[in-house]
């Protein structure tokens, strides 16, 4: 399978982060998006430590021009 680009809404914690890990480990690039910035950053590090590619960005979905930016 080839790898693919993820981005996982509310992907800090909970459900989210297991999708998370799951794309991770399934050699797929993912952007955890999450309005906890720090438990993104967080669990990015735990799988870049890994060999995941990931990328906390801190967003609230709820607010239009904080996902517009």
């Amino acid at each position: 399978m080839s790898a693919r680009v993820a981005i996982v809404t509310g992907g800090a914690s909970g459900i989210g982060a297991g999708i998370v890990r799951r794309f991770a480990r399934a050699g797929d690039a993912v952007a955890i998006a999450d309005h906890d910035g720090a438990a993104a950053e967080a669990l990015a590090r735990s799988l870049a430590a890994e060999g995941a590619h990931v990328l906390p960005v801190t967003v609230d979905v709820r607010d239009g021009a904080a996902v517009a930016a």
